[in-house]
């Protein structure tokens, strides 16, 4: 319990994923995992208006004690931004809402944490992800 309260990753991605909006995202790249997920493929989002509709759906997202989850569907997120590559699983789930595990931290450390997104419903992030076209193009991206 220590090292999570104490987890130089942990605490770097609490400041990142509650200011998400605020911070230099230069793409996100996305990858259905399992479930009926709602991308039918691998999405790169590097166009500015993807991407602030993407991240509109993180307002709110705070650290949270998961209780058994389980899943209805999920989808590999990483956020490649300035400060380098957040990662981690997006999911829905029907006794926990949506939540992000979050496993991947340019700090170097090891994290598990988990965050759940409050402000949007599951059916929201739906039809956000399902609205996202993508890229093809991986020299373009958002100027923030």
């Amino acid at each position: 319990m220590a090292y999570k309260i104490f987890n130089p990753a942990a605490s770097d991605g609490k400041k990142f994923f509650q200011n998400l909006r605020e911070q230099k995202v230069r793409y996100v790249e996305l990858t259905p995992k399992s479930g009926i997920s709602p991308i039918g493929r691998s999405i790169r989002i590097n166009s500015c208006d993807e991407l602030n509709r993407f991240l509109a759906i993180w307002n709110g997202a705070d650290t949270f004690i998961a209780n058994h989850p389980k899943d209805v569907w999920s989808v590999r997120v990483r956020l490649y931004a300035d400060k380098g590559v957040y990662s981690g699983v997006l999911r829905v789930t029907t006794n926990q809402g949506v939540m992000f595990d979050f496993d991947g931290s340019p700090t170097g450390w090891p994290v598990i944490s988990e965050y759940q997104l409050r402000r949007s419903s599951p059916a929201q992030i739906e039809a956000v992800l399902q609205s996202l076209e993508g890229s093809l193009d991986k020299a373009k991206e958002c100027q923030r």
